[in-house]
């Protein structure tokens, strides 16, 4: 299930310097915006992750030697400070968005599609890597990579001060899985996330497998990461996206998901919530898999989704809860989020006393 980027071309994609995407890069349209990418680690703390989640015995700044470690793309929008830079400037994002990316890529691959979601949506990104994947050690498996989400989630809440009701989390292929885990486990801790993206997303795994072995999948396969169980516990708003000459993860799965979610919400009382409180389906039209046009046929229908359905979810949800307070009007637009750009303490440091022993590591 997890070959990894590795195993499949050759090698890391970048280094734990962040190269060769680290920097800023100015907002196509506004001059005072700039887009700060650079690679940072995250501590992973489960009990069970072992050493499966990460490295063991190694420091890279942010932690205690012994720490458990993976790494994660972040892009942060930012106003300039008077000297031109993003570095020292404010926050200039109404989202962040958590990228759970797919199987045969680590994140220095995603770097261009990530921020390309960053400047059409005008929001902050984190991409969190595998175990295994890119210069992380470890294996990736359904329990490693969940706890690589919820690590990223934390790291944003707790280090950048990002409230969970601004966080789309969004997964691609394989990362449909722990993103949805993760939209359902922040709604089943009161705290849903602002929206929930699943790009080429499959049933569950077990559901997946059976094109590929049959009726035996249901035996030698455990339940994992079942989408259509999970996405009917989700409190936000949700966009499937799928290419109809997908042949890997075929689309009867978005429409598998859709039929249940819709099913089990019909079945509600009208005091219930709806979970999700909204779910929809874009098709990418004679795009399979991996082929498709990232601006027309993956941002742009983010960015009329956001506009249309999270937006406007979230200005009711602050309405409800101003006019309980001080019967205050509907407010008009959201508010930019009020986050920390940077956490020096938990940016990764890369010592070059200890260049050579970290290449052997992790390379």
């Amino acid at each position: 299930m997890f070959p990894g980027r590795a195993l499949d071309r050759g090698g890391a994609s970048y280094n734990w310097r962040g190269e060769p995407f680290s920097g800023e890069l100015n907002d196509p349209v506004d001059a005072r915006v700039c887009y700060v990418r650079s690679l940072v680690a995250l501590d992973v703390v489960e009990r069970r992750a072992n050493a499966s989640c990460g490295a063991v015995g190694m420091n890279y700044g942010g932690g205690e030697n012994g720490c458990l470690k993976t790494c994660a793309l972040r892009i942060m929008r930012a106003t300039k400070d008077e000297s031109g830079s993003g570095q020292g400037g404010r926050c200039a994002a109404e989202f962040f968005v958590v990228y759970v990316h797919g199987n045969a890529v680590d994140v220095g691959d995603i770097v261009g599609e990530a921020t390309k979601i960053a400047l059409g949506l005008k929001a902050h990104v984190i991409a969190p890597e595998f175990p295994g994947y890119g210069v992380v050690g470890g294996t990736a498996h359904e329990e490693s990579v969940n706890t690589v989400v919820k690590a990223a989630v934390k790291y944003c809440t707790k280090f950048l001060n990002v409230p969970q009701s601004r966080m789309i989390i969004m997964g691609r292929s394989i990362g449909t899985g722990p993103a949805t885990m993760m939209a359902r486990l922040m709604s089943s801790q009161g705290g849903p996330p602002a929206g929930l993206v699943l790009q080429s997303p499959y049933a569950s795994i077990r559901e997946l497998a059976r094109a590929y072995i049959g009726p035996l999948s249901g035996v030698v396969l455990a339940d994992r990461w079942n989408i259509t169980r999970d996405i009917t516990h989700v409190e936000c708003p949700t966009l499937l996206i799928h290419g109809d000459n997908d042949d890997i993860i075929p689309i009867s799965h978005s429409h598998l998901i859709l039929e249940e979610a819709r099913r089990v919400n019909e079945k509600r009382e009208e005091h219930e919530k709806l979970m999700p409180s909204s779910i929809n389906l874009y098709v990418q039209e004679a795009c399979d898999h991996n082929r498709y046009d990232a601006e027309r046929q993956l941002v742009l229908p983010l960015m009329k989704w956001v506009r249309k359905k999270v937006v406007n979810e979230l200005l009711a949800r602050t309405s409800a809860n101003d006019k309980t307070k001080n019967g205050s009007a509907t407010p008009k637009s959201l508010d930019v989020m009020g986050c920390r750009l940077s956490a020096e303490s938990f940016m990764l440091k890369y010592r070059r006393a200890n260049q050579r022993a970290q290449a052997e590591s992790f390379v």
